[in-house]
Order: structure tokens, then C-alpha cells, then sequence
């Protein structure tokens, strides 16, 4: 008998605000939670183009942070994806799996289509 795998359940799909330590500016996102089952999930966060100017990837571990505060998130039963949807002219869509070791964050370029297969699903 084979295997039957179901799609992830879009949870959350949200523009979200958030304020970094050391900033007086509130950054936005897109976010979208992915549930895989009760305690596991794929998290995507992309730059909106009006934000463009602040880099996720320098904040990564603050917003992680609050969104597991926020959403009841297990990081270490979380997959982190940055999504750069290359909003900027010349610029291509980029996405990046967040690996969490203790307390830093490191990027591993990942692409569109593995992240749709983990899904279960298109973005």
C-alpha cells in the first residue's frame, strides 16, 4: 500500500507588524503559517514592496520570537522560510531555509518548487 501524504493547512496569511528591538519604526511582512500537524509547521516571511528598505534576514531572530510567542509556535518544531519576492528592478525571487542553531540564525538557499513539495501544495 502506498504512502498518503496530505497537504499542509494554511493557518495564518497575514500582513504582520512587529517592532525590532532598536527600532522606532513598526516593520511589516507577509506571513504565512503552514500546519503540518498539531505541533509542527512551515512558516514563510516575505518583504512587502513598501518595506522593502528593512532586511528580514537582520531581524530573523526577533521575529521568530514573536511569532511563536504569538502564534504558539514550536521553533524548533518550525520550519522558517525568507521569501524575497524580488521586488526591486533586476531582482529575482529568492527563498532561503532558516536553520536555527542555538542562538543563530543561518540561511541555506532553498527554492520554490522544494518548498511546494513540503507544502503538499502551490504558494
Amino acid at each position: 500500500m502506498g504512502e498518503i501524504q496530505s497537504a499542509a493547512v494554511l493557518t495564518v496569511d497575514t500582513i504582520f507588524t512587529w517592532q525590532p528591538n532598536g527600532y522606532s519604526i513598526d516593520c511589516q511582512c507577509r506571513l504565512r503559517i503552514y500546519k503540518l500537524s498539531f505541533d509542527t509547521a512551515i512558516v514563510i516571511v516575505s518583504t512587502l514592496p513598501e518595506d522593502s528598505s528593512v532586511a528580514l534576514n537582520g531581524m530573523m531572530l526577533q521575529l521568530i520570537h514573536v511569532v511563536c510567542y504569538r502564534f504558539g509556535l514550536a521553533p524548533n518544531k518550525t520550519m522558517w522560510v525568507e521569501h524575497d519576492p524580488g521586488w526591486h528592478p533586476n531582482s529575482q525571487e529568492h527563498y532561503y531555509e532558516v536553520l536555527l542553531i542555538w542562538n543563530e540564525a543561518n540561511w541555506q538557499k532553498s527554492s520554490k518548487d522544494k518548498i511546494e513539495q513540503l507544502l503538499g501544495q502551490p504558494l
